[in-house]
């Protein structure tokens, strides 16, 4: 078993009930999601990057809400 099988393992064990079930459900989630992306998603992706390498992005410490 891996290092991080083990941990997760042993912080499993420190969870209450209610939080296991919770933990339960979220890994179950993971376990069935795809690995794959859409072709949308790709080409979302694809976009974004190119984006990036165009200097086209905004750093987060300049996101300012003026209006909400």
């Amino acid at each position: 078993m891996s290092a991080t099988k083990e941990e997760l393992k042993n912080l499993v064990e420190q969870l209450s009930d209610e939080e296991s079930r919770l933990a339960f459900k979220f890994i179950r989630w993971l376990v069935e999601q795809g690995d794959e992306l859409t072709e949308q998603e790709l080409t979302l992706l694809h976009q974004g990057e190119q984006q990036f390498e165009r200097g086209e992005y905004t750093w987060w410490k300049n996101v300012k809400r003026t209006e909400v």
